[in-house]
């Protein structure tokens, strides 16, 4: 249920829909959270996917932070670089992501 609200068409429902994963640490919404992130056409839900995944210690965060720098939103770049250390990057790959900064 919860999933299939976070890919609403009203942008409301979807931030709710993704806050009330985070709080119910549903792991097995990490792809729907990660697809967000990479499609969603609103930065504040871009980011509240981000920051669920890293609330949830969800596997998808690592991917999810590299392509959140990867992208032009400055928003979900801050916000990625905010939780850099929290994933399972090699420290050297994470010392390069913040010298490009």
């Amino acid at each position: 249920l919860y999933t299939a609200l976070a890919t609403n068409a009203d942008a409301q429902l979807r931030r709710a829909a993704i806050k009330a994963i985070s709080h119910l640490s549903l792991n097995s919404a990490g792809p729907v959270l990660l697809a967000r992130i990479q499609q969603d056409p609103d930065a504040e839900i871009r980011v509240e996917a981000l920051n669920a995944l890293a609330a949830m210690k969800d596997r998808q965060l690592t991917p999810a932070v590299q392509t959140a720098l990867a992208g032009t939103d400055q928003p979900l770049r801050i916000a990625a670089l905010r939780l850099l250390a929290q994933t399972s990057l090699p420290r050297p790959q994470v010392v390069a992501r913040l010298t490009d900064v």
